[in-house]
């Protein structure tokens, strides 16, 4: 690792758990892992703040909006944290497999497009699980209090069953198999299946607006922009679609990787995919015309990040830091070396954060800043 750009090392903690999610959120460092824990760390203080315990199976997804964080387990249940009290305040039963994706849609992510107001009433909650449905909920305010619902845990966890939650609102039904992918914005959600298809819900009203149909195998991940009213999808038939949510047509089949398309990374002026043909492409997002192709990899990529200026890349072994602008490798930040597993990466601006586990050593946190971006 290169001292110029600021590392620093943190243990994660645990007995070396994989770790499914990573988020960075103000001075807050947050991932989930398999060992049913999330924790919460402070990028200045390169410290850990707290532990979040109380899911019962591992915890595959996670979301956060000020000072409120949802996640998603194999347990099935979808749990609401306060994390300036460090602690859960209610816990959302209904999915009967694990819960794979959660989004929160956030009311200043909102945008009006031709005259229509796309934000939702207030925050939701949407949910994706292998039991093939979506399920929205409304977000619940700091100090929520529902008078007749028994609570447990000292009155701390508010846990009821779907049928009886006040804060249940839609069961959004239609795919056949696992959702794996999911993208929300104002009072749209995108999600992807395993049954090959994309299809665009209005999580405000609780209804389907496109039934999307083309892939020819599982898809794994979507992505939405709502500034040009398109969505992206990812998929094991190895190409990236762009589909207009304006008549929920295909209008570009973007083919090159020659293995399944598992990430996607959407920014102002770039779409990422990445495959498990260990490749990067950058396309541009209007158009979908191939930008650069960038090959740096020897394996399958695990995890992506990126802004118009840099894309943060990692595969099970390396981490490669790249110039967005012209597909050039700043720095391979970690090298293809045994004994390392690299699980999750997040940049943010200024502040980079890669999650790894080394034989022997355990599970760790590097954060970094990376400077100024880079020139074309």
């Amino acid at each position: 690792m290169d001292e110029g750009l600021e590392h620093r090392r943190l243990q994660h903690g645990g007995s070396s758990p994989a770790i499914t999610a990573v988020l960075l959120a103000d001075d807050r460092i947050i991932t989930a892992s398999d060992d049913n824990r999330i924790r919460v760390f402070s990028f200045e203080k390169n410290t850990l703040s707290y532990v979040l315990e109380g899911h019962g199976g591992g915890v595959w997804a996670v979301d956060v909006l000020d000072d409120t964080l949802v996640s998603g387990s194999t347990d099935t249940t979808i749990r609401v944290w306060d994390l300036k009290a460090g602690k859960c305040t209610h816990t959302f039963k209904g999915h009967e497999a694990t819960v794979r994706c959660v989004k929160i849609a956030r009311l200043d992510e909102a945008t009006a497009k031709d005259g229509v107001d796309n934000t939702p009433g207030q925050p939701l909650i949407v949910s994706g699980s292998r039991d093939s449905t979506l399920r929205v909920w409304r977000l619940p305010s700091y100090g929520d209090v529902d008078s007749g619902i028994e609570r447990s845990d000292g009155g701390e966890t508010l846990e009821v069953s779907v049928a009886s939650n006040p804060y249940h609102s839609f069961l959004l039904e239609g795919h056949t198999a696992a959702v794996r992918g999911l993208a929300v914005h104002g009072r749209i959600a995108v999600s992807g299946s395993y049954d090959n298809s994309v299809r665009v819900w209005d999580i405000e009203k609780g209804t389907l607006k496109w039934n999307m149909e083309g892939h020819t195998n599982k898809v794994y991940v979507v992505a939405y922009d709502a500034s040009r009213n398109l969505a992206y999808s990812g998929s094991m038939d190895m190409t990236v679609r762009i589909w207009n949510l304006e008549n929920g047509q295909c209008s570009r089949v973007l083919s090159g990787h020659n293995s399944l398309v598992g990430l996607l990374n959407i920014s102002p002026n770039n779409l990422v995919s990445a495959s498990a043909d260990a490749t990067l492409r950058v396309w541009d997002p209007e158009t979908g015309d191939l930008k650069h192709v960038l090959s740096a990899h020897k394996g399958a990529v695990v995890s992506i990040a990126h802004d118009d200026d840099r894309i943060l890349s990692a595969t099970g072994k390396s981490s490669v830091l790249w110039n967005a602008r012209n597909g050039s490798v700043i720095r391979v930040m970690y090298p293809d070396v045994g004994g390392r597993d690299v699980w999750q990466v997040a940049l943010d601006g200024q502040r980079c954060v890669l999650c790894s586990t080394t034989t022997p050593g355990g599970t760790f946190i590097d954060t970094w800043r990376p400077g100024e971006p880079p020139s074309d």
